[in-house]
């Protein structure tokens, strides 16, 4: 197939020869990186343009038998951001006619011009580079013990070399995603994106990291004003983080300048193997291991790990330094990223509860058994009773009914004490129901890049990456166990997080790694979550009135869904939720929407949840599920809407209710539908104008929503709309997903 999209050199000079370069084999187009472009230097002025189909590698073949035209000659020869190419006797390619066909010019170029694109393509082909190879945990066939053995296995199957070299894997990946890292070539890594499990391949790429050293920056975080000057960087607030334990001696846990924790922390520093009391300060306030379930399940934790809230995975250091780290100057893994690391509550504290033991917690997100559900409650237990303002739960396992969710159910207990609950989404992307935690009470996170670029092989990037955008990976919608509920949440920094790392641990997973690390690198929604405890330390200091769920309101209603170039973020709300985290603006959203936790129990009464399956998340159930009318203009308080059309004319009616959480004496706002879906669905609000008097005052509208079309049953169909109350000074604005139900699993 010819692809046809021409993209321009960055240098035009005054006349121009313009050739267009003719793919045959869009499948060598294995990566999603940058395009590789060729600029020539010549003595008489010439620009080349080179057309691919989309910004990905292009993978450029130049046949013997092309003969450049004459006349013209060569100064120089630059390649910018090259990735993969092929050369023209590649056995693997197709029977090829010339590919550069003349467009304009009259003159002739020197052979010398093919000799030379024909040498480097050659001796570019002969190195193998590095891929990520992303596999569906579930496909594992059974006869493998282990996903490594599945892995090693995949790549034992590749055809041999005619070369000294053989492919081989030096990375797995079991927190940030399912698969493994190889050195391959480009015809080793199109075979192996066909093999049985594999979800994807990416040419792995050093020019566009993210990490704590930029992302405060690209948060527009800085200590001279806005929130961070205001909160004085999250101080006193106390986050809690459930995973795989702490690594205390990392410098982004060092207490310099922070005073004693106050008298309402009734935590402890509970000692263990190789981790005694005097090893938490006043950054690192409190650390528990709870591991009488993994025990009474006959795992042998002491074998295997630490029998103490010391960290001998890495997961648990990451992810809090991610949420409050101490700003550490020079950080860098082994010169990539170098900066100032650190959280985004820098002066918040860190309570740890180690509740995963390695391989029955080895994958955040995706993988079974990921902790023990008497942990993972005992966990949150001590986490309400210690006093925490924060949860910060990088973690997950399959979806199941919320009654059966041991996160779900201790996500609900701490919110009711007033504790704000975030968890990540999984890293289950890109299709769609993949979605996890998402219960309404817990704040679900979805993973996105920032716009930081590095030098590649000696060569500057220029310009400004677009950002953010969505992970590949992040799991997305709709809600499985409820529609109506929009999930995730919201969207905050994911790829690639500079983050503290457990110094005697390879920073590359393989035991024979001498090369110690304070910090690492990793990606996945594991990340992105405690991004979103630590802004939400930051709007519990400065609004400690405030209740999780207006926390969590004034997140979502003010957060981005354009990029840094000004466009929209290149998803839909099932991927995003509300769109990108702001954290200024989210300090003075105007309106939020609160929810209690009654309204929660009636929530999951509507479920269809009988009373005994509701008395799972609270012993003294204040009601009877039978007793719960099905008003059909009903639901929660939620900052987002969920609309399921069953049938072509349905009419959905829903009802919001919105608190005034500014200082003045009184604000109006008006209503505006953006509607992205206008020939398929009317929507109408009311009223159109909301009166505010005193500050807290609660004002209620409904939103109907008219199906105008019949959806074809065979098949799942969206649309998607934004409702917004605005006025000169604030815009409050919840996304809509429009659900035409062809899918039998909503019914």
């Amino acid at each position: 197939m010819l692809l046809q999209e021409k993209v321009m050199l960055p240098r035009k000079l005054s006349s121009s020869l313009e050739y267009t370069l003719f793919f045959l084999d869009q499948s060598l187009l294995l990566s999603s990186t940058s395009v590789f472009l060729i600029s020539l230097d010549w003595m008489s002025p010439v620009s080349l343009s080179i057309s691919v189909k989309r910004t990905v590698p292009v993978c450029l073949v130049i046949p013997p038998d092309w003969m450049p035209m004459e006349g013209l000659e060569i100064h120089a020869l630059f390649f910018y951001k090259y990735t993969s190419f092929f050369s023209s006797n590649n056995q693997n390619l197709p029977p090829m006619a010339p590919m550069a066909r003349k467009l304009t010019s009259t003159h002739q170029l020197t052979t010398l011009l093919s000799l030379l694109l024909l040498q480097l393509t050659t001796s570019l082909t002969a190195q193998p580079s590095s891929y990520i190879i992303h596999t569906q945990a579930s496909a594992r066939p059974a006869h493998y013990a282990t996903q490594d053995e599945w892995y090693e296995s995949i790549v034992r199957s590749l055809p041999p070399r005619n070369a000294t070299t053989k492919p081989h894997i030096f990375h797995t990946y079991k927190f940030v995603l399912q698969g493994f890292a190889a050195t391959l070539t480009p015809e080793e890594a199109r075979l192996i994106s066909e093999s049985q499990g594999v979800i994807a391949v990416d040419r792995d790429s050093m020019s566009s990291f993210v990490q704590t050293t930029h992302s405060p920056d690209f948060l527009g975080l800085n200590t001279d004003y806005g929130i961070w000057q205001e909160s004085n960087l999250g101080s006193d607030v106390i986050i809690g983080v459930l995973d795989t334990g702490i690594w205390p001696e990392s410098p982004s846990f060092n207490d310099c300048g922070l005073t004693p924790v106050g008298p309402s922390w009734r935590g402890e520093c509970e000692a263990g193997t190789r981790f005694d009391s005097s090893m938490c300060n006043n950054k690192l306030i409190g650390a528990r291991f709870i591991h009488q379930g993994a025990t009474a399940m006959g795992y042998q934790t002491s074998a295997i790990h630490d029998l103490s809230p010391r960290d001998n995975v890495g997961h648990g250091t990451h992810a809090s330094s991610i949420a409050a780290g101490s700003p550490v100057l020079g950080a860098s893994l082994f010169g990539k990223a170098n900066g100032t690391a650190r959280g985004m509550a820098p002066k918040a504290r860190i309570a740890m509860y180690k509740v995963c033991w390695r391989e029955n917690c080895t994958d955040s997100d995706i993988t079974k058994g990921i902790s023990h559900l008497h942990d993972i409650s005992a966990g949150v237990d001590k986490a309400i009773e210690d006093g925490v303002h924060i949860l910060s739960i990088s973690l997950g396992g399959d979806r199941r009914p919320y009654y059966d969710d041991p996160i779900v159910r201790g996500a609900l207990k701490a919110s009711r004490h007033g504790i704000f609950v975030t968890c990540s989404a999984g890293n289950d992307g890109p299709r769609l129901f993949t979605v996890g935690n998402t219960a309404p009470w817990i704040t679900t996170v979805a993973a996105g890049s920032i716009d930081r670029t590095f030098s590649v092989d000696g060569q500057t990037t220029i310009g400004k990456k677009r950002a953010p955008q969505v992970a590949s990976y992040s799991s997305r919608g709709p809600n499985l166990e409820s529609p109506e509920l929009l999930k995730p949440d919201i969207l905050a920094p994911g790829g690639n997080i500079l983050a503290a790392w457990p110094s005697e641990i390879p920073v590359s997973e393989k035991s024979r790694d001498p090369r110690p690390s304070d910090f690492n690198i990793l990606s996945g929604t594991s990340m992105a979550c405690p991004h979103v405890a630590g802004i939400a330390a930051l709007l519990w200091h400065l609004h400690p009135t405030w209740s999780p769920a207006m926390i969590r309101s004034a997140m979502m209603t003010t957060a981005s869904v354009h990029d840094n170039r000004d466009r929209n973020i290149g998803s839909t709300p099932l991927a995003f939720g509300a769109g990108h985290v702001h954290p200024q603006a989210a300090n003075d959203p105007g309106l939020v929407y609160d929810v209690g936790f009654e309204d929660y129990l009636v929530w999951l009464c509507r479920l269809n949840y009988t009373t005994e399956q509701v008395s799972r998340f609270v012993a003294e159930t204040p009601l009877n599920c039978n007793d719960v009318h099905s008003d059909t203009d009903w639901d929660l308080n939620y900052p987002s809407f969920g609309i399921v059309f069953k049938n072509c004319s349905d009419v959905v009616v829903k009802q919001r209710y919105l608190t005034k959480v500014t200082g003045r004496d009184s604000e109006q706002y008006t209503a505006r539908v953006l509607n992205l879906a206008p020939e398929r669905v009317s929507v109408t609000v009311q009223p159109e104008i909301l009166e505010f008097g005193r500050p807290y005052e609660k004002k209620g509208y409904t939103v109907q929503f008219q199906n105008k079309v019949c959806a074809a049953r065979d098949r799942l169909e969206f649309g998607f709309a934004y409702i917004i109350w605005e006025n000169d000074e604030h815009q409050v604005k919840s996304p809509a997903v429009f659900i035409w139900n062809g899918f039998p699993v909503f019914k």
